[in-house]
């Protein structure tokens, strides 16, 4: 497996963080049938996720992935997933 990220600050508030990982099976699966392939190209995957800043207390982050699977699985079919999460933290900051 190897990867490509890429951080970008375009304001105070955000940080942009696009990463490429493309992903490989030492060997392919032996059984024929079910889920697996011939290949030993598992996919490619794809990210993007953005931290955000709301003032000394809030903050979150927005997660985006696409994976494209390759030759070692039978079905191709690409998957989404989709994460947004906030952070609301009571203490006070020194």
């Amino acid at each position: 497996m190897w990867e490509a990220e890429l951080r970008l600050v375009p304001a105070k508030w955000l940080a942009l963080r696009p990463t490429y990982y493309r992903i490989a099976a030492y060997h392919s699966f032996e059984a024929r049938g079910g889920i697996f392939g011939l290949g030993r190209q598992r996919g490619d995957l794809f990210q993007v996720r953005g931290d955000l800043t709301f003032g000394r207390n809030w903050k979150g982050h927005v997660l985006w992935e696409h994976f494209a699977p390759g030759d070692f699985y039978a079905v191709r079919d690409a998957a989404h997933f989709l994460r947004l999460e906030v952070i609301y933290n009571c203490k006070r900051a020194p």
